[in-house]
């Protein structure tokens, strides 16, 4: 890779940038797992995974957790969440997988730190946590759509 970046008409980095920067990040993080991206059908909304819009408060989750919601359709769900600093969620389980990329910031589960880089998953039914954050972090959160039988 050059490190040369590619911008559109307005001077903002390209989706395709955006998107790159994603995958790169989640390839350090995993530590050699490789992930690519493929688009299937027409072009996506663009979204800037670093700027301040599009954030809402993330309900369900303490105060001062924020939720950028990237992929919602399917069944499967993407957000970036941004735990505040004194972050702390019970332990809980899904119906579906989770996987948790850890993008900023540390966390801290069961006795165990997980800073950047940092990488989890949680099959269908596996309690997990509870989650600390005494500093906040930012974290790719992953659920598998729900499997049903046809």
């Amino acid at each position: 890779m050059s490190g040369m970046r590619t911008y559109d008409d307005q001077g903002r980095i390209t989706e395709q940038e955006q998107i790159n920067d994603v995958i790169n990040r989640v390839n350090n993080a995993t530590g050699g797992c490789r992930m690519t991206f493929k688009k299937t059908t027409g072009m996506k909304k663009l979204m800037n995974l670093y700027d301040d819009l599009n954030w809402e408060d993330a309900d369900g989750y303490s105060d001062g957790t924020k939720r950028k919601v990237l992929r919602n359709e399917d069944g499967g769900r993407t957000i970036l969440l941004k735990l505040p600093a004194g972050f702390y969620m019970a332990p809980h389980s899904h119906l579906t997988t989770e996987q948790h990329f850890v993008l900023k910031g540390e966390y801290t589960s069961q006795g165990e730190s997980y800073p950047e880089g940092s990488y989890q998953i949680f099959s269908a039914g596996d309690e997990h946590g509870p989650f600390e954050s005494k500093n906040g972090a930012l974290i790719l959160v992953i659920w598998d759509p729900l499997k049903t039988d046809k």
